[in-house]
Parts: structure tokens; sequence; C-alpha cells
């Protein structure tokens, strides 16, 4: 992946979410602006596309077990809000009609999480480069 030895920050990273041109891509995002590896990783994870992609992955490993796409929802929003009712989720799993419906959901609710959130530029560089 890199020439050297790879950046501490790749290891906050869960695995199959970036490919080596995104970590190479990203890393040179980070030294151009002297951002500390914590601090970056923690950039990469709180990235709307970061979000979008982890949950695809985890959509798709769950439909290889044949559950029903409300199913699906059900399991992704419990892992992500584990800490909220179970009726809560039950519901909001219930208003989700497709994948596309679950990632607006899940976004939105992020955003009411961080409402003061203000991207930057280099938060703006980070989704592109993790959306290619």
């Amino acid at each position: 992946m890199f020439l050297n030895e790879k950046p501490s920050w790749c290891d906050l990273i869960p695995p199959n979410v970036l490919n080596n041109n995104q970590f190479k891509k990203l890393e040179s995002l980070r030294k151009d602006n002297n951002i500390d590896e914590k601090n970056f990783a923690m950039g990469i994870v709180g990235s709307p596309e970061f979000t979008l992609k982890v949950q695809k992955i985890s959509y798709q490993n769950l439909k290889k077990l044949c559950l029903s796409d409300k199913e699906i929802f059900k399991k992704i929003l419990l892992d992500r809000y584990f800490e909220r009712a179970e009726k809560e989720i039950n519901q909001a799993a219930e208003s989700v009609s497709s994948f596309d419906d679950l990632c607006k959901y899940i976004l939105k609710e992020d955003e009411k999480l961080n409402p003061d959130y203000e991207p930057t530029i280099v938060s703006k560089k980070i989704d592109e480069i993790i959306k290619d």
C-alpha cells in the first residue's frame, strides 16, 4: 500500500472500506494540511461518505444471510443506534422502504447529533476521496 511504513491512522479505519488508492490520497491530504493522525482518522470516520460506505458494506453482508430488507434495516439501525429503545428502532426501520431511504435517515440523524457541524475544505476533500 505505502512505500514506507503505513501511517498509524490507517489502523483506526475498519478494513475493506477504503482501497489503497484512497488511503494514499487521504495520507497526502493529511500531510499537505499537517493534520495529526488521530484527528485525521476521526475526520474520516465522521465523514458522511464514509458513513454511507460502511452502511453499504453492512447491507451487502447482511443480504448474503437472505434476510428481508426490513430485517436488514433494523439490524443496521440497532448496530448504529444501540443506545436507543427497540421501539424507536423498529419504527425507524418500518419508516424506510429502501437502502437509499435508510442512508438518508442515518445522515439526518447524524446531523441532529451535530447541529453545529460545518464542513471544512479538508472534510469536503475527504468526502470526495472516499466517494470515488
